[in-house]
């Protein structure tokens, strides 16, 4: 049986390829609905420094691109390089990657 943490990371998770899904679809408000769900319980649940708030985080980032709303795209992209850099340091290879 799983534990409530387990439930709720494989919910989140499920929310968050659903929204990966609607945005492969082209189905971009779908996916900015349940990326903005799955973000606030990733929020809730792992808290703002955990890897799978990250990726959430990113998904959404994607949404708001894609509908063109640059600005919080940016925004948004710019909280997931803060969070990396200060999770894996600026001289690490993967926060390298996201620049």
């Amino acid at each position: 049986m799983q534990n409530m943490f387990e439930l709720l990371s494989s919910q989140i998770e499920t929310l968050n390829r659903k929204a990966v899904t609607a945005y492969e679809q082209g189905n971009f408000e779908a996916g900015l609905d349940l990326a903005q769900q799955a973000y606030q319980q990733a929020k809730t649940y792992f808290g703002t420094s955990h890897p799978n708030y990250i990726k959430i985080l990113n998904t959404l980032t994607l949404q708001y691109h894609a509908i063109g709303r640059f600005d919080k795209a940016e925004s948004l992209c710019q909280q997931c390089l803060e969070i990396i850099k200060l999770r894996l340091g600026e001289n690490h290879l993967d926060y390298a990657k996201t620049l």
